[in-house]
Formats: C-alpha cells, structure tokens, sequence
C-alpha cells in the first residue's frame, strides 16, 4: 500500500540510498522522519544518511510530520490520536506539546496561510479543521 521511505541520490553516485520512513524537510535542508515501530522522529542532516533521535518517548505509532510557518514541527501520533507539536528550534528529548486529540487514526496534517490546521482522520474518512486561535 505505502513503500513508507525517503530516498537520496547524491551527485556522481549510482544508486540511491534509503534514508528513512516517511518525513520532512526543515529549512536548513534537514529531514525529519518518524518510525511508527520505534515511535520515534529522528533527524537526518542535510546530505547524511545517519541520524539524530530527536523525540524517543511519549509517542505511538508517529506518522505524518509538517512544519508550520514559525518552524514548529507537528507530529501525527495515529495510536494515540493526537497531534503533537515541538517548538520551533527544540533539541533531542524535548517534549512536545498535545494540539489536538480525540482523532480516530490520523496520518497527516497540513497548513493554509491563514494557519488553520488540516488533519486527515483516516478512521472517520473526513478532513477536520481546526481554526487558528489568535
């Protein structure tokens, strides 16, 4: 159904190589990539295949990721039903904060400009919108 992977072809090489599951670039060019086994989100640097464990707890069955305007990173936790968010610029071990909840099996969330929050409820076959609070 999904091959779940980020690949990486780096110039003069003959193959690609398999970084990680599935995952997001921050703006300095680094990947952000959950393991829904590990339940983990680890950061890869730019041009490395070898990564940091940024969260390594507190998470359960992590799927989509996306990085708002301001730089947060939001986590889809599907097993637990949340989102949760990590302030922009946190370091490995922080602990994020819970944005939402109550969602039946979610696998990504998105953005529009004004801020409003998008979730893909899988398990209820619906997007839900949450409104930026001001």
């Amino acid at each position: 159904m999904w091959n779940l992977r980020i690949l990486q072809w780096l110039n003069g090489a003959s193959g690609e190589s398999i970084i990680a599951g599935t995952g997001v670039q921050d703006a300095s060019g680094n990947i952000y990539a959950t393991s829904n086994t590990a339940n983990t989100v680890t950061r890869y640097p730019q041009g490395s295949t070898s990564g940091t464990v940024m969260v390594s707890s507190g998470l359960t069955y992590p799927w989509g990721l996306r990085f708002d305007t301001y730089g947060n990173l939001y986590v889809v936790d599907d097993g637990s039903g949340t989102i949760v968010m990590f302030c922009a610029g946190f370091t490995a071990g922080s602990v994020g904060t819970i944005v939402a909840s109550g969602l039946n099996q979610p696998l990504d969330v998105a953005f529009d400009s004004n801020m409003n929050m998008y979730v893909c409820e899988y398990g209820n076959n619906r997007i839900v919108k949450f409104t930026k609070v001001p």
